[in-house]
Order: C-alpha cells, then structure tokens, then sequence
C-alpha cells in the first residue's frame, strides 16, 4: 500500500478512516489515537433540571434527583466495554467527592455525584467523557 504525505486536509464532510487511526502530535512518536466518543459539559445545579451547555454524541441529560445524571448518547456505543470519567466543580469549593456509577450500556450512563459523607450534590459544572 502507499503512502500519502500532505501537511493538511481541509474537508466539508464526514472522514473515515478503514484502520487504527495513528496520531503524531509531536511528542517525539507516531501513536495509536483513540477518540473521545461522548462528552458533555452540563450545569448541574440548575433550576429546574440539569442544562447541557455543551457536549459532543450526547443528545439529552436526564436530572433524576440531587447529583444524580444519565447521559443518553446521540450514537450508541459499539459495546458496553467503554471507560468514562466524571469531573465536578463547584466553583472552587472542596469537600471531597465520590463519583458512582449504576448504569452503564451503548445508548447510556448514569452518574452519580457525592460528598464525601455520600450525600448527593448538585454541582454547579458537572463534566462527562467517554472513550472505547
């Protein structure tokens, strides 16, 4: 197979790639990539129910009580082997912080966030990210 050498792709659609996708980001090696596949940056504390103020395969947030979030992704997932993460700030506040989660399949992710003393807390930025 050969190979193509450009120093940029300008497209207006959709690129796909047929194999591993290899990143070289200038950090002295060529890597395997592997692409967020969900994120979503939500107001947790709002009124009266969690807001999206932005996010990326998400299509919706569900507010099911004081800390409590599903995510409901635009795309599915391939399979439910995915790793996520969970942020919370509150505006520079500290008070520990417990992050749970109770379900985890292709179409969703439910989120809990926690004190420390395991109370729910509604924070007022609350960050979502998942990988496969």
């Amino acid at each position: 197979m050969g190979q193509l050498n450009v120093t940029k792709i300008v497209t207006t659609g959709d690129v796909e790639v047929g194999a591993d996708l290899k990143v070289n980001s200038d950090l002295g090696s060529v890597m395997q990539g592997f692409p967020c596949r969900g994120w979503c940056n939500i107001s947790g504390d709002s009124s009266p129910a969690a807001v999206i103020r932005a996010s990326g395969n998400v299509s919706s947030i569900t507010d099911n009580g004081t800390g409590d979030y599903t995510v409901t992704f635009t795309n599915a997932l391939p399979d439910n082997s995915y790793a996520f993460t969970m942020c919370r700030g509150r505006g520079g506040t500290q008070d520990g912080g417990v992050i749970q989660y109770s379900t985890k399949s292709t179409t969703q992710l439910r989120c809990r966030s926690w004190k420390e003393n395991f109370t729910g807390i509604d924070d007022s930025e609350v960050c979502f990210m998942v990988f496969r």
